[in-house]
């Protein structure tokens, strides 16, 4: 059966959960004191109830993570490859904004950022 067996057997089973826990409380003075003093049937219900609803958001937000994973790394390929490209014009750039005087330290140091 696979996959898909087992997990109709376990949303079968969640929706079954009340049904059980109601009939145990019916069974069991114990259980019935602890189900009552706790309101486990309720929570159960309603925890069962809001289960497909809490799938689908973790496998929403699952989608739109991987998405944007995906997109940043396309960002950061795209970039690395333009400036790489365009490394020489830059370089001439940054060292026009820098005083004559600093031209020989601030190639040095351009040097030392390219480097690393």
């Amino acid at each position: 059966m696979g996959r898909s067996g087992d997990l109709r057997r376990a949303r079968g089973a969640a929706r079954r959960a009340p049904t059980y826990l109601q009939k145990l409380t019916e069974d069991s003075r114990q259980v019935r004191e602890i189900t009552d003093r706790y309101h486990l049937t309720a929570r159960l219900t309603s925890a069962v109830s809001a289960l497909p609803g809490t799938l689908a958001t973790g496998a929403v937000g699952f989608f739109q993570h991987f998405v944007g994973a995906v997109s940043s790394a396309f960002t950061v390929l795209v970039l690395t490859i333009y400036f790489m490209a365009d490394l020489p014009r830059l370089r001439r750039g940054v060292m026009w904004l820098l005083p004559e005087r600093h031209h020989a330290r601030g190639a040095y140091v351009l040097d030392v950022v390219v480097d690393k």
